[in-house]
């Protein structure tokens, strides 16, 4: 058996004696389990308690107001008094350009970019995209421009600060 360090020993001892306390606290004294005691004392404070509440509650009867309110509460409401369809309808229609102008702005944006071919290495997918080579993540030479999909088809870039995606096809 290899020498024990002065870490384990300490460990062992401090072990040994939590055992021998646990022994002796459990076989040699003759202390009763407080737990059968305290458990009829709080059965009887619990029933007490109980009646006490019982009697308060009955006393306590709600004012012609209060349960009117109290019944007006719990009644459900025919419509939702926050929400209404016509100023969101005016929010949302404020906020997004008309169909026209987002499909010309696209249209415009699609014109600065010019996907002439494909390579599929295996590993890696490649684009020339505007006579420049570009993988999968990376960022154009339009700026805010980063490749999100090569395929043989079409190529996918995102423009970072209007996060719109555009498919641009393979020109021919």
């Amino acid at each position: 058996m290899p020498k024990l360090t002065t870490r384990q020993i300490l460990l062992l001892g401090v072990t040994l004696l939590a055992v021998l306390y646990g022994a002796y606290d459990l076989l040699f004294t003759g202390r009763k389990s407080p737990v059968a005691a305290n458990t009829a004392k709080q059965a009887v404070d619990m029933g007490t308690f109980i009646s006490e509440i019982t009697v308060t509650l009955a006393k306590d009867t709600p004012s012609p107001v209060d349960a009117r309110m109290i019944k007006r509460a719990e009644t459900p409401w025919p419509r939702d008094p926050f929400y209404e369809q016509n100023s969101y309808r005016q929010l949302t229609a404020a906020d997004e350009p008309p169909p026209a102008v987002v499909a010309a702005a696209v249209s415009a944006e699609k014109s600065k970019f010019n996907y002439t071919g494909y390579v599929d290495t295996g590993r890696k997918k490649i684009a020339i995209l505007n006579g420049s080579e570009y993988a999968m993540g990376d960022a154009l030479a339009v700026v805010g421009y980063v490749v999100n999909g090569i395929y043989p088809d079409r190529i996918v870039i995102y423009h970072k600060e209007t996060r719109r995606m555009l498919e641009i096809p393979l020109q021919e």
